[in-house]
């Protein structure tokens, strides 16, 4: 669902965001999954992969049965997509 920018601030102050339970997405980032449509079983090469949010929401759309071939070239981005998938279970 959509949230305020000013309701951003505090919904990331929670514990549940805190503990990885609730992830923040941007429509940009979600709409090129939502077209994609990847199904359980499925191999996907993100190139575009850090902070995570694309990788996370593929991952659930197949529910976690697949490939996902993630890559990030930078390197602090690359430890931050690998703790978003690891806090989400992908």
């Amino acid at each position: 669902f959509m949230i305020m920018p000013s309701d951003k601030s505090r919904l990331m102050q929670t514990a549940l965001y805190q503990q990885g339970k609730i992830y923040l997405q941007n429509l940009s980032s979600m709409l090129p999954v939502l077209i994609l449509d990847p199904k359980p079983g499925e191999e996907i090469l993100d190139l575009t992969a850090a902070p995570g949010s694309k990788t996370t929401q593929i991952a659930a759309q197949m529910q976690n049965q697949g490939r996902i071939a993630a890559v990030e070239k930078v390197k602090n981005r690359y430890f931050k997509l690998n703790q978003v998938l690891a806090d989400q279970g992908v």
